[in-house]
This record gives structure tokens, sequence and C-alpha cells, in this order.
């Protein structure tokens, strides 16, 4: 009989890709988590987080994305992106292979946190008190 050692896909490490048996976060862990990461929240499911937010412009927009796409190319883990009003950005991570959570995403949305610069609709901004 063969045991398949569940492993966490830790990131900054290209050969670290996540499996079907990678260690799926407990929802308490998920939500400890996401209280270290101010930008985002937990989905009520608690299988992925998000970032959302409304964009200076729509140049402003892409470019945020861009750069989530060079974070997301460089750590081999990708979220679920997209614009909406041509402004409205929005980035969802979740680990696919075990349809959940897992350390990776908490790693891809701290480095975008401290990597991809997001320029805010001044009203968004305020309303949010990141001015």
């Amino acid at each position: 009989m063969t045991t398949t050692t569940p492993k966490t896909c830790a990131m900054s490490n290209a050969s670290a890709k996540c499996s079907k048996t990678t260690v799926k976060m407990s929802r308490e862990d998920a939500v400890e988590a996401t209280r270290r990461r101010a930008l985002w929240r937990l989905s009520e499911d608690g299988k992925s987080i998000t970032r959302a937010f409304v964009a200076k412009d729509w140049r402003a927009a892409m470019k945020f994305l861009n750069d989530v796409s060079a974070v997301a190319e460089e750590e081999g883990h990708h979220p679920d992106v997209k614009i909406t009003n041509y402004r409205d950005v929005e980035v969802a991570l979740r680990t696919h292979a075990i349809d959940g959570l897992s350390n990776a995403d908490f790693d891809v949305a701290e480095k975008i946190d401290a990597t991809c610069e997001a320029t805010y609709s001044p009203k968004w901004a305020r309303e949010h008190g990141l001015e």
C-alpha cells in the first residue's frame, strides 16, 4: 500500500506545485489568516479570499492586474481575476486542486499586497479609509 504525505505548496518555489494532496486549511485557520490580510475578504463558503476595489481608471486597473499576473507567474499560483465597469477590480485566490484554501493562497495575497500598487478611485479610497 502506498501512502501519500499531504504537502503544503510553499510558494517562491516553482517546483512546489499544489496538487490534490495539498493540505486544505481549516475554516478557523482561514479566518485567522484573513484577519492578517486587511485588504482581503474570506468567501462565505470559506473556499477563497478576494480583494476587490474601484481603480482610478482603466489604466490603473490594468496595471494592477498585470502586476498581479507577474506575481502569479513567478509563484506558479494563479488567481481568478476580473474587471467590470471598466475599473472595478477583483482578484480571487483559492487552491483549485483542493477546491479550497491553502497556505499558498495567503502567501500570494501577501506578495500581491507587498508588490502590486493599486491606484484607487479617490471616492472609493475615502469610503474605505485608505486615503
